[in-house]
């Protein structure tokens, strides 16, 4: 198992892949489902959309996004698939445009500078994939208090927002009598309809759920049929929680076709980013405490999370990708 599992870690592994930075975290510089629009001019960053688009083809580009300060050996970053990639400008000068799509998180293995005709160097690094099992193991940056007791139930008795939304819109609840997504929010109405014209139930109940607590990891699936919500009869979960259970740093979302076809995947920590909720007492105490107050836009479904500056990045969501 030993051999097999560095054979494994070495097939994640990527050389002399381009690097693109700039001053934040990817999370902090792409939008709400992980995207980040680029117009690339200067010298060094031409040539990383020449050189990946030569190398790999312009239908199927990558490089590596980098924070500035994260920019060195044992640093963190980002795959990131270069999409509707546009030159502007001639090849040799550019500008180009293109939008960059979290694919996946890596750890710089070595990094090396290389410098252009003109302007500051191009950086290049070899890089290791992280697998879940990697992602659950990094700190999240809660509390103390998060770990310890607490962990000892499990995801259980927790429930989990998405960043720009809240309590009720499209929430995760883990309870050991059933799980389920909840639409209980007044904003879950901004989602479209199902495609029979119909809304989504306000709680929405995972289907042949487990939770392994070895490895922190739910799996559960969402069946919508007979009908289906933007083409997706069925969302099929898995979901991997970091240690101190503040977020879920791994696992996807994938979305089935009627017919069983494979469609989107999303990935945890990457395009969906969901944290743990402190709600402060027990779910039915908060409906009937949001309830007296009225407060939100639904009696039923207030929102405990996102007040309105919080809803900026949330007009860029739409089913599947919002609300699953």
């Amino acid at each position: 198992p030993d051999l097999m599992a560095r054979i494994a870690r070495r097939n994640l592994r990527l050389t002399n892949l381009p690097l693109f930075s700039l001053g934040k975290t990817w999370d902090a510089a792409a939008d709400a489902i992980g995207e980040l629009p680029l117009n690339l001019f200067e010298p060094r960053y031409v040539e990383l959309v020449r050189r990946i688009e030569s190398a790999q083809g312009s239908r199927h580009c990558q490089f590596g996004y980098a924070a500035v300060v994260e920019r060195r050996k044992g640093g963190s970053g980002m795959l990131v698939d270069a999409q509707n990639l546009r030159w502007r400008g001639p090849r040799e000068r550019g500008p180009v445009s293109l939008t960059g799509r979290a694919a996946r998180r890596f750890r710089i293995l070595c990094l090396r500078r290389e410098g252009m005709e003109e302007g500051s160097p191009l950086y290049t690094a070899n890089v290791q994939l992280l697998a879940d099992r990697d992602l659950a193991r990094m700190p999240t940056g809660a509390g103390e208090d998060d770990v310890g007791p607490d962990a000892a139930t499990g995801v259980y008795g927790k429930v989990y927002g998405q960043r720009g939304g809240g309590w009720g819109f499209a929430s995760y609840h883990f309870h050991r009598s059933g799980s389920y997504i909840s639409y209980e929010s007044g904003l879950s109405k901004q989602f479209p309809a199902l495609d029979d014209g119909s809304q989504p139930p306000q709680q929405k109940y995972f289907e042949n759920s487990s939770y392994d607590a070895k490895t922190r990891t739910f799996r559960g699936a969402i069946d919508w049929s007979p009908t289906s919500w933007s083409g997706d009869e069925r969302w099929e979960y898995e979901m991997v929680f970091s240690a101190d259970f503040g977020e879920i740093i791994g696992g996807h979302v994938q979305s089935v076709a009627p017919g069983g076809e494979k469609g989107q995947l999303l990935r945890f920590g990457v395009n969906l980013h969901y944290s743990r909720l402190n709600l402060g007492m027990d779910e039915n105490s908060l409906k009937e405490v949001l309830k007296q107050f009225n407060a939100g836009a639904d009696a039923d479904g207030a929102d405990l999370e996102a007040p309105p500056a919080a809803l900026r990045g949330v007009e860029q969501l739409s089913a599947p990708r919002g609300a699953c």
